[in-house]
């Protein structure tokens, strides 16, 4: 009997729609959705009565968002029960439609037409941040009237705005979401969007681990200075040299200086670290805590280039800062949060979910709990090939494929493979050059459509010669 290592099916075993016939069907479109991720539906579909059953799958009222994305879920947090400490990256993405009018959609930036996505992503602890799955996920529309905090602070108290839901409110949602009656194994992770006084007050107030970039320079307790005047003051515990990465231009961000593009550099940083007590903003819920005390570091660029924007950022969080160790930890945690701008990528470039012709809100969002766990499958095997590229290849594929691997790549993989050894001919497969750099998104999932092209193959020519 074969030894399966992990199958791309087990995202979607135990999705409870209420059907048989829906839950086979599933299974269905799955596999023909994995042979091919960035391929329209019509494409990916082998006939065209794959492609009809597909369509009345999930446009069929007893299929749910919410119950197609639960076994995916629930195997995210089989993982992450094999490991110590998990961070949980929470980011909120825009998710855009160009063509036709979609029934349901709402309003994005530059009147664009799609709806918002927050995420939570898990990852292990560490230098590999392998990715674990979602554990959860949050979708809505706004449409042009939609009202917000800020529109309604100078209409309404400040007491109504604070009980509406708002984007801001999202985040502590999703982490009442994930942590259900309490997990302290978890640490979430968050930038500059989640710095609001009563996010941070809730999650202390349950006792949830935290990292927070912070974005607005709050009052401080019985000080007359605020938190950068105070933070400014504090003496560096040390300095690290560090390569700061290439920025391209982005559009659509609205913190100018901090998304600024610039080249590639090597410079020091310096970190401090200190205990500070926030007092509560003037337009916090009365029944907030008056004061709120947590750890913050600081990490800044002390001699910038005179043409450069200076690195600095501000880290609120739960996490102890005793020692050099603990602040080193607590930065590369948040470092860790840019995984799930990777995991964006996957969903949508390597799976083209923006790209898919459906005609309404209902049909987008099932068609997206469909892709999450691929792109999840695609940047497990990418991070793999990265940061643990000695791994047994079984980490990746299961023995069929390895076979099916060894029989069509050029050269075939070494004995006894290790996953850098798999992807490496699974990307040439995709059309990949080596002189190119690592493997980009579309051209792995190429690859890892053929490889599962002629996995089907394979298993027909040995079911055939057994009879």
């Amino acid at each position: 009997m074969e030894e399966k290592s992990h199958s791309i099916m087990d995202e979607y075993d135990g999705a409870a729609l209420g059907d048989q016939r829906l839950e086979r069907r599933l299974g269905t479109i799955v596999s023909a959705i994995a042979r091919n991720p960035s391929a329209s539906f019509p494409s990916a579909c082998a006939t065209e009565a794959e492609l009809e059953g597909f369509y009345r799958f999930i446009r069929n009222e007893r299929v749910s968002f919410e119950e197609l994305l639960v076994p995916h879920i629930e195997a995210t947090y089989g993982r992450a029960s094999t490991h110590g400490t998990v961070l949980v990256l929470h980011d909120t993405t825009d998710f855009s439609f160009k063509g036709e009018v979609r029934e349901g959609l709402g309003t994005l930036q530059q009147s664009a037409k799609g709806f918002k996505g927050h995420f939570a992503l898990a990852i292990t602890e560490g230098d590999s941040r392998i990715p674990l799955g979602v554990m959860g996920l949050h979708v809505w529309t706004r449409t042009e009237n939609s009202p917000t905090a800020r529109k309604l602070r100078g209409e309404l108290s400040p007491r109504l705005v604070n009980r509406m839901t708002t984007d801001q409110s999202r985040w502590f949602e999703l982490v009442e979401d994930v942590e259900g009656d309490g997990d302290s194994r978890l640490v979430h992770v968050m930038d500059s969007g989640a710095d609001d006084y009563t996010l941070m007050a809730n999650l202390v107030g349950r006792s949830s681990r935290f990292v927070i970039r912070m974005h607005h320079d709050r009052a401080l307790v019985d000080e007359e200075e605020r938190l950068s005047e105070h933070m400014s003051c504090s003496r560096a515990v040390f300095t690290r040299s560090v390569k700061l990465s290439r920025r391209r231009k982005h559009a659509g961000y609205t913190h100018k200086k901090r998304t600024a593009p610039r080249k590639e550099r090597c410079t020091k940083l310096s970190f401090a670290a200190n205990a500070v007590t926030l007092k509560q903003p003037n337009h916090a819920e009365p029944s907030l805590p008056k004061q709120l005390t947590i750890n913050v570091v600081r990490v800044w660029e002390p001699k910038p280039p005179k043409d450069a924007e200076p690195v600095e950022w501000m880290l609120a969080t739960t996490e102890p800062i005793d020692t050099k160790a603990s602040i080193e930890r607590i930065v590369d945690m948040y470092r860790s949060r840019w995984t799930i701008e990777e995991f964006f990528k996957a969903l949508k470039t390597g799976c083209a979910y923006q790209k898919r012709q459906l005609g309404s809100w209902d049909t987008l969002i099932n068609a997206l709990a469909l892709l999450v766990p691929v792109a999840w499958n695609l940047m497990h095997m990418r991070t793999l090939s990265r940061e643990d590229p000695g791994e047994p290849a079984q980490r990746v594929l299961t023995q069929t494929q390895l076979r099916v691997l060894s029989l069509a790549a050029k050269p075939p993989p070494p004995p006894n493979p290790t996953v850098a050894d798999v992807l490496r001919c699974i990307a040439r497969l995709g059309g990949h050059l080596r002189s190119n750099g690592p493997p980009g998104w579309l051209v792995l999932g190429r690859g890892y459509t053929k490889l599962l092209e002629l996995e089907v193959g394979f298993r027909l020519a040995s079911e055939a010669n057994e009879k």
